[in-house]
């Protein structure tokens, strides 16, 4: 009888606080991923700091920093923080953002790369953007994948950007070899100023 009692007093009180809590407003996706209260999932800071895998083709830094340069010219603050820092994959929780080449690739072969953001509530508090090494890259854009592009479409995704079915928008879901897609489309440009 005891127990029947407390469980009676704990359902009323696990009752009373929900009925105490703000509705949660759910809000326009402005092609930013949604958590399951649709609400934009996003970074509650700038200037994040990003790292690249001392395992990655050093040959890409470059492109790297180029990327980063795209985003941070379209808001006045940089996103990003710095030069990105070359790292060891089990440094990576040293930066938000961790670029890390995978030369066994678990997922689907056809895919260049992928962004795993981790986020609690509304907030973004991690991402990790994994390269496929069994890919072709180039720097220049001839012979392979446009690194400096895949770049970018990953960064956003790690800005929490969802993609958006524009074929000249930088967040296009697929990059064909020897495409280049380096600047911002009026699209993402309105999309950042929905959240940064």
């Amino acid at each position: 009888m005891n127990r029947l009692i407390v469980l009676h007093l704990l359902l009323s009180l696990v009752l009373t606080i929900a009925a105490c809590a703000p509705e949660i407003e759910p809000e326009e996706s402005c092609n930013f991923i949604q958590n399951s209260y649709s609400r934009r999932v996003s970074w509650g800071k700038v200037e994040l700091k990003v790292g690249i895998e001392d395992k990655f083709p050093s040959q890409y830094y470059e492109s790297l920093e180029r990327a980063m340069k795209v985003w941070d010219q379209e808001r006045p603050y940089n996103m990003f923080h710095g030069r990105p820092l070359i790292l060891s994959s089990e440094n990576k929780d040293a930066v938000d953002i961790m670029l890390l080449w995978k030369e066994k690739w678990q997922s689907k072969p056809s895919e260049q790369a992928k962004t795993a953001v981790q986020s609690q509530g509304d907030f973004i508090q991690k991402a990790d953007i994994f390269f496929n090494a069994n890919k072709t890259f180039s720097v220049n854009g001839e012979g392979g994948i446009n690194m400096k592009s895949l770049m970018i479409h990953e960064l956003g995704h790690a800005l929490g950007l969802d993609h958006i079915d524009f074929p000249e928008s930088v967040m296009y879901p697929t990059l064909p070899e020897n495409m280049e897609r380096t600047t911002l489309s009026a699209i993402e440009k309105e999309s950042l100023g929905c959240e940064y």
